[in-house]
């Protein structure tokens, strides 16, 4: 079950750094981002939409980045129901210099193709958000 879940944050993640869009259609070719600033990505972005999925079930879900030599460490956790908090470590890595706004996040060293191709396999659709509970006093207890 957390194997799931931390799948399903890799993907928020994914999602989160290559700004997609849901639409019909072909898919849109936004432009590479010029001059990309990494420092400017560092910090906690919180959840605010999700995919409903029987194995993200926490609420809170936030992620956390930092810098270490050139590579975007991530840090993804969530509020589960018994009060714990489940939490996944990986890294966001520029692959192309000429591009360094595209990042391939990594968590358990999977690529972000193999990371879809399970998600896909365990019949997780990509048709819907539900919304998330951000509440103070229900996170509180988040780092």
């Amino acid at each position: 079950m957390q194997a799931l879940q931390i799948l399903f944050l890799t993907l928020l993640s994914v999602l989160a750094v290559s700004a997609q869009s849901i639409g019909s259609g072909k898919c849109p070719q936004p432009p590479v981002q010029q001059n990309f600033d990494p420092t400017r990505y560092t910090g906690r972005w919180y959840e605010i939409m999700k995919f409903p999925t029987p194995f993200q079930l926490g609420e809170c879900c936030q992620a956390t980045y930092t810098l270490s030599d050139g590579i975007v460490l991530v840090r993804n956790d969530e509020l589960l129901a018994n009060g714990t908090v489940s939490f996944i470590e990986g890294t966001a890595k520029i692959v192309d210099a000429s591009e360094p706004a595209k990042l391939e996040v990594s968590f358990f060293e999977e690529t972000v193709s193999e990371l879809l191709a399970i998600l896909t396999s365990h019949g997780i659709g990509t048709d819907g958000f539900t919304e998330t509970d951000q509440r103070p006093e229900l996170c509180s207890v988040m780092p």
